[in-house]
């Protein structure tokens, strides 16, 4: 059920929290969970049930918020669309399956060889879009160039997440964690 946009304003996110309660068996939102000066809903959740688990050290992603309101659970996603199409397959896709009685295995993963090399530099696990690629009868994943968080054109594209571990230099033909897109 779409709710709609709220306004950037805290007495509007609480009434929609509020409403969704009333309507909805579970709450998923997106965007304004973060810590700009128009981000107001972890305020708004806090004011109405809790915030249990706030910032995940993944990229995309980070500002995904997982809680309650009003007794009804509540998964907060980015607002970027790249990062909450991410984090929504990883974390809240799962939690919404079990709440529609899904007993479903955590997702499938798989470790493939990298067609290139390639480098996670910074603290976080960074997961990469990328697709399939056969070279010698072995399939192989190759991220795609572009990684931007406004490049939603290799979202639609995607075959794969690679998982990066943090400070990580893989070289061509390093097997690297993956999870398939289908």
């Amino acid at each position: 059920m779409d709710l709609g946009s709220v306004a950037d304003d805290p007495a509007a996110t609480r009434a929609r929290l509020r409403e969704a309660t009333e309507l909805c068996d579970l709450i998923v939102s997106s965007g304004g969970a973060s810590l700009g000066d128009a981000d107001h809903v972890r305020d708004a959740v806090a004011a109405l049930g809790a915030i249990a688990h706030w910032q995940v050290a993944i990229k995309p992603g980070k500002p995904f918020a997982f809680g309650h309101v009003l007794g009804k659970p509540f998964v907060a996603l980015p607002g970027n669309p790249v990062a909450a199409a991410i984090t929504f397959l990883l974390l809240a896709r799962p939690l919404v399956r079990r709440a529609g009685g899904e007993h479903a295995p955590p997702q499938e993963t798989v470790a493939y060889p990298l067609l290139d090399a390639a480098d996670n530099p910074g603290p976080r696990r960074h997961f990469l879009r990328g697709r399939f690629v056969e070279l010698d009868g072995i399939r192989h994943v190759q991220p795609f160039e572009q990684q931007g968080s406004a490049a939603l054109a290799t979202l639609a594209q995607a075959e794969v997440l690679l998982e990066l571990p943090a400070q990580a230099r893989l070289a061509a033909g390093n097997r690297v964690r993956c999870y398939p897109m289908g």
